[in-house]
């Protein structure tokens, strides 16, 4: 089949990569000529691991292209997926100016019959409204709008397109359904076949859910801290629990990335606007939004002043195997220890990928390592926000005597006490917490050997 996809963010570069891969005829769209110009090189302008390489070779068999004439573009293929951004606003509301714009932009440059497939995360009703728009452009023309939310993940996001979970198709007609049932087969994944409203509200749905689930593991951690209780096995316990599952119950500093802060916020506008009140949502949100204050408290338990101290952050983007930055809790907690040290702290940073990105948001505001050892050398504590492999297998033993003070408060519980000899640790709802010279050490204390 011929497909256009107009935007090559994350999930319209992905799944354009992936529709060639199929064997399809992709066309790719973007008016940012920066971005096309190492696009048309081969290069990816995103980090995302197995993607260049495949995007490299559906380039060279001639299936795969990149352009920014939507007009050509749009009247060679017959399908044509609406991948742009839809960024929060102020208000948490979702932005749709890109969506307006890209869909007046198609039907402008209709002349036979299309089908226009929202795949952007857009609101309940956005089939509709992309509908609407282009039939004051293009009355003449015929045309069918569906919905196929994408339900990849940053890191993985090649895997979870050849390989996902399921496939939602939300579309109105008979002729849409046949034809994207058609191009969606050979993923061999569950189709589930809709309407387009149920398709939107579905993706909203999924990524809601899982921030509940987050949100309720760190409220749990939280409580464990008070009852002395261990969040690892009350997280194993209930994950045993088939109704539960054991993902998504990692207690940790909170959720960031261009999804779940979008989306949650995004559902709770869409549910004020059809005069509900979403309220278990609404305090998903509210815990999110100060659970990486947990670390910073758990440093000032150490150290009631942070002033004139070396702190080292050991991992930025808001995930492993991504330098996304976007809402990453590694920022907030940056942020939060200049602030409270009136900008007189030394802050140490390690990422393997997200470091450039980190520049244009930090600027020189922080110390870039290029290794860990370089991070933790003279610190008086680390703070682990990433799980980075490199994070969870390197030496902290035989390292320990790079840090001032070997302490580290690890907000993704990705290590374990037994593992360091002589190294104060502090997670996230575990107790003890920590062991030095064989006494156990919690986190309500001041850890006396602090100088």
């Amino acid at each position: 089949m011929e497909i256009t996809i107009v935007g090559t963010g994350y999930v319209g570069l992905t799944a354009g990569v992936c529709y060639a891969e199929l064997g399809h005829q992709v066309i790719c769209v973007d008016n940012d000529q920066t971005k096309l110009d190492l696009l048309i090189q081969g290069i990816s302008p995103i980090y995302e691991p197995g993607l260049e390489p495949l995007m490299k070779k559906n380039m060279q068999q001639g299936r795969l292209s990149f352009t920014s004439d939507i007009t050509s573009a749009v009247r060679s293929s017959t399908i044509i997926i609406l991948a742009v951004g839809t960024p929060s606003m102020e208000d948490g509301d979702i932005n749709l100016s890109y969506i307006d714009a890209a869909a007046r932009q198609i039907g402008q440059a209709m002349k036979e019959e299309k089908i226009i497939v929202n795949k952007s995360t857009v609101p309940v009703g956005s089939a509709d409204r992309v509908k609407k728009i282009i039939q004051e452009v293009c009355p003449d023309v015929p045309f069918s709008v569906a919905s196929v939310p994408e339900f990849l993940r940053e890191g993985c996001a090649v895997h979870d397109i050849l390989n996902g979970e399921r496939i939602i198709i939300g579309v109105d007609n008979d002729r849409a359904k046949e034809i994207l049932v058609k191009l969606h087969e050979p993923f061999n994944s569950p189709i589930q076949v809709t309407d387009t409203r149920s398709a939107e509200l579905i993706k909203y749905a999924a990524n809601s859910f899982l921030a509940m689930k987050i949100s309720f593991m760190n409220e749990i951690s939280n409580l464990a801290e008070h009852l002395g209780a261990d969040v690892l096995e009350v997280a194993k316990g209930i994950g045993a629990d088939s109704r539960i599952g054991n993902k998504f119950l990692n207690a940790g500093v909170g959720f960031g990335g261009s999804c779940f802060p979008k989306d949650t916020l995004g559902m709770i506008k869409m549910s004020e606007r059809a005069g509900y009140d979403f309220r278990i949502l609404k305090e998903v949100v509210k815990v999110n939004d100060v659970q990486y204050l947990k670390v910073i408290q758990k440093l000032q338990s150490i150290y009631p002043v942070v002033e004139g101290r070396t702190i080292s952050i050991l991992g930025l983007s808001f995930k492993p195997e991504t330098d996304d930055l976007r809402e990453a809790p590694s920022i907030k907690i940056i942020n939060s220890l200049l602030e409270l040290s009136r900008d007189n702290i030394r802050i140490n940073v390690y990422d393997p990928i997200a470091i450039e990105p980190a520049k244009k948001l930090l600027g020189s505001s922080v110390n870039y390592c290029l290794s860990i050892e370089e991070a933790i050398k003279n610190t008086d504590a680390c703070i682990i926000v990433t799980e980075w492999k490199q994070i969870k297998e390197f030496d902290w033993n035989k390292n320990k005597q790079l840090m001032n003070c070997p302490i580290i408060i690890d907000g993704r519980n990705c290590l374990t006490p037994e593992q360091l000899d002589q190294i104060s640790y502090i997670g996230m709802g575990r107790f003890p917490v920590s062991s030095i010279n064989g006494e156990n050490l919690n986190t309500n204390k001041k850890l006396s050997f602090v100088r």
